[in-house]
């Protein structure tokens, strides 16, 4: 289920066992299965719990306020009270 150019390339970047016969390249079954359980070890999430849940929604929660934050900051420093732009006029960007 691999695109032909998408194992060529793990082929030359050595990410998957194989073995070259001149400019052939052959694989024994036994290590591309194993090969295979390795990589999905790897790729596995580990099990959240309800407490480590809670942990991340409420950093989610604390996150979000500091960006919110940040931005109106942000917004303050570069308005006016009148809604223009603190722009200094004639600055050109160079060429």
């Amino acid at each position: 289920g691999v695109k032909r150019s998408t194992l060529y390339t793990m082929i030359e970047r050595k990410e998957i066992p194989h073995y070259r016969i001149g400019k052939l390249a052959r694989f024994k079954p036994a290590e591309i299965d194993e090969w295979l359980i390795k990589k999905r070890c790897q790729a596995e999430t580990p099990v959240r719990t309800r407490k480590t849940r809670r942990m991340f929604r409420s950093l989610h929660g604390e996150t979000k306020n500091i960006v919110h934050q940040a931005i109106d900051e942000v917004k303050l420093e570069g308005y006016t009270s009148f809604g223009e732009s603190d722009h200094i006029k004639g600055l050109e960007k160079e060429r």
